[in-house]
Parts: C-alpha cells; sequence; structure tokens
C-alpha cells in the first residue's frame, strides 16, 4: 500500500487539478480588485485573499506549539467559518517571503481540506481518520515542501506555490528561458532566480515549484 500520512487513503487531486482552481482564485480575485492580472501578487492582496476565505489572525503567537527544533508559523482551524493563524514573528521584513509562503499555505489547507473535513461529504469520508484532529499545525520545514507520505500538508505546499506562481504565467516565462528543457547546474540555478524575483519568493519555493513541475533535472520536458 502506498503511504499516505495522517490518511487511511489518499485525498485525491492531480496537480492540474490544483494548479487549475487556485489559479482560478487568483485571477478571479485580482480582476475583481485591481481590474487586471499582475505579479507578482502584493503581500497585502494575500492577507486579503485569505480573509475572503477564513478568519485571519496574522499576529499570532503560536510559540507555545515550538518545540526544541521545529517553528510553529502557521495553524488553520477547520469549521464553518475557518480560523488561519499566522505567527506574528513572520511579519519582520526580512521574513516576507516566507510570510507569503505561509498565508498560501493555510490558504490551501482551507480551500482543499475545509470541505472535505466539516461538511463531511459522504464519497470522501472513509479518506479521514476518525480519530482526525480538526485543527493543524503546520512547522517551518513544512510549509513549502512535505514528503508525499503527507497528503494534507503536501498538498497545501503545493497550492502554496500554485497561488504564488500560478502555472501560466510561470510557463509563460519560462518558455522563451529554456524552451522545452529541463535544465540543471548554472542554468538551473538562473532559471530559479529569475523565477524567485519574478514571483516574489525565496530560491527554496521557486526551486521546489519548478522542479514539481518537472522543468529541472537535464532531460527533455516532452520526452516519453
Amino acid at each position: 500500500m502506498t503511504p499516505t500520512g495522517r490518511f487511511p487513503h489518499r485525498p485525491y487531486w492531480t496537480k492540474q487539478e490544483m494548479d487549475d482552481r487556485c489559479e482560478g482564485i487568483i485571477q478571479d480575485f485580482l480582476l475583481d480588485k485591481h481590474g487586471e492580472v499582475v505579479y507578482p501578487i502584493s503581500t497585502d492582496d494575500v492577507t486579503v485573499l485569505v480573509e475572503q476565505y477564513a478568519e485571519l489572525d496574522s499576529v499570532a503567537d503560536l510559540s507555545a506549539e515550538d518545540t526544541d527544533d521545529m517553528e510553529v508559523q502557521g495553524e488553520t482551524k477547520f469549521g464553518s467559518h475557518p480560523l488561519v493563524r499566522i505567527a506574528a514573528a513572520l511579519w519582520e521584513p526580512s521574513r516576507e517571503n516566507r510570510l507569503r509562503t505561509t498565508l498560501t499555505h493555510e490558504l490551501g489547507h482551507v480551500i482543499f481540506h475545509s470541505d472535505l473535513i466539516v461538511q463531511r461529504d459522504p464519497n470522501q469520508l472513509s479518506w479521514f481518520d476518525r480519530d482526525r484532529t480538526e485543527a493543524i499545525q503546520c512547522l517551518r520545514a513544512g510549509i513549502i515542501h512535505s514528503t508525499q507520505t503527507d497528503w494534507f500538508e503536501w498538498q497545501a505546499g503545493y497550492a502554496s506555490g500554485s497561488f504564488l506562481m500560478p502555472l501560466t504565467a510561470l510557463r509563460k516565462m519560462v518558455l522563451p528561458l529554456v524552451g522545452e528543457r529541463r535544465v540543471s547546474g548554472r542554468q538551473g540555478a538562473m532559471l530559479v532566480t529569475t523565477v524567485a524575483r519574478r514571483f516574489q519568493v525565496s530560491i527554496e519555493a521557486a526551486h521546489v515549484r519548478l522542479d514539481q513541475l518537472g522543468y529541472l533535472g537535464g532531460v527533455s520536458l516532452f520526452e516519453s
């Protein structure tokens, strides 16, 4: 059996389904607020977007939840109206990129997991452990990149990258730079840096997003 982390069975969305939904949410939000879709989405706009889907405590004290080597940076409490809590320390100017990825990570939980937990869709209920918690705390190490054995966190991390680096805009930017090739080494590093600057994300977040989409690695993206 394929390991699924906190779930007895995998809660399933394809990457394309997640990308389509995240991009649709971002585009609709930007068009409604600004009349155009321009990236990077500002941090203020990310905050407003989260507030459209959940109550937001953006300066929460989550330090009591920290362990010796793990910092809790975000928390989502599920319910009829979810509550997202973001560690106050992330508002330091030097941590803005981390703030952006944490906000969108928690938004990913709200978008992709709230209905499954709260509404208890009979077609999906069996995917969840009956002893599950209805709140999830997100550690620093798992905000951007979690292992695929923990689908709850992996999906939220994937959604974070998809919200901040929407697929259509990312492909439009990458195609003239590297064509239809995967890249590695110096060229790969340059691509990661360019994407990070273009979408106002960290080098780590840009690397994970490009790797998940198959742009890094040194072979053709379209080979069979």
